[in-house]
């Protein structure tokens, strides 16, 4: 379908919702990932057309759990038939506010922090909702056993495909060899969202109105969720540095950063990370989200020792 096609969709998806036909219909965003529109400030209609669509059900999932516990958005309807349109469907009630997106590269150094501490107040706010109580979560396999098969996979798919220099393939080979037990002491899964950044947080009054975006959740150990925030954090804001965020977080929460085998489990999650972008599509991906590539994160990690001190 086209983006014509794909917006003229949008009064019937309504109509299957029980909602009323529209007076105006603003698209938001569009593309590789999904097709986005406000409908009369009231209603946001994700149409999956790209890579987050599959996800929509899971999405779907933890919306309904969390309600009424994180500052989320509300489901009012989803269709995942594909009937109406070749895509799974998600309408939200539209969050009034403004992505901090658009104001956060301006923000002062000490608002910005202050904001920083409202978003790891409000993740944990989604760590405290058990796991078992949302059903796309109830048959997954125990995190680190999800992980270490993850990598192993990987790695030899990278192998097989000659998508990365052996030396390098065999020192992320052997790390993760003489580490993979690490994965086993980590604290219990919970919930963790695993794409915060300040396209995904609306704001109102200097305050949370929403996190936006669970396509990317999962169920992890917590700690996750914070040693990835300094990279989600710092997207498009080139006078603040990763280290300047996680001085933050390791200040105000030092247990975690300090906990037995954190340094390892992030390592391989760095690991994990650059596997999947050297597949083709990830890799086309970062490419166009402007984002490292997979070489530079295996430097950073693996050569120049970037993160040596961040878990010390």
């Amino acid at each position: 379908m086209t983006t014509e096609d794909i917006e003229s969709s949008v009064p019937l998806l309504l109509r299957d919702a029980g909602l009323a036909p529209p007076s105006e219909i603003e698209r938001m965003t569009g593309g590789i990932a999904n097709h986005v529109y406000r409908v009369d400030g009231r209603w946001t209609v994700r149409i999956g057309t790209g890579s987050d669509g599959v996800q929509f059900p899971k999405s779907a999932d933890i919306l309904r759990t969390i309600e009424g516990r994180v500052k989320a958005q509300h489901v009012v309807h989803t269709d995942f038939t594909r009937r109406t349109v070749p895509y799974n469907v998600m309408i939200c009630e539209y969050i009034e506010g403004t992505l901090l997106s658009t104001v956060w590269p301006a923000m002062p150094r000490e608002e910005k922090r202050r904001v920083v501490r409202l978003v790891v107040e409000e993740i944990r706010r989604l760590h405290t909702v058990p796991i078992g109580e949302i059903p796309c979560f109830a048959s997954l396999a125990p995190w680190p056993q999800r992980i270490d098969a993850e990598i192993a996979s990987l790695l030899e798919v990278v192998r097989k495909r000659s998508l990365f220099p052996e030396d390098g393939l065999l020192r992320m080979e052997r790390y993760f060899e003489a580490n993979r037990d690490r994965l086993w002491e980590a604290s219990p899964s919970v919930p963790i969202h695993q794409d915060v950044h300040p396209g995904n947080l609306v704001i109102r009054e200097g305050e949370i109105a929403a996190l936006l975006d669970f396509d990317d959740a999962d169920a992890a150990p917590a700690e996750a969720d914070l040693y990835w925030l300094p990279f989600g954090m710092t997207e498009e804001t080139p006078d603040l540095e990763e280290e300047e965020i996680l001085g933050w977080l390791r200040e105000d929460d030092p247990d975690t950063f300090s906990a037995p085998g954190v340094h390892e489990r992030f390592l391989l999650g760095q690991i994990d990370g650059i596997l999947w972008d050297l597949t083709a599509e990830v890799t086309w991906w970062t490419r166009s989200a402007g984002l490292r590539s997979a070489e530079e994160e295996y430097l950073d990690t693996f050569v120049r020792g970037r993160y040596e001190g961040w878990f010390r």
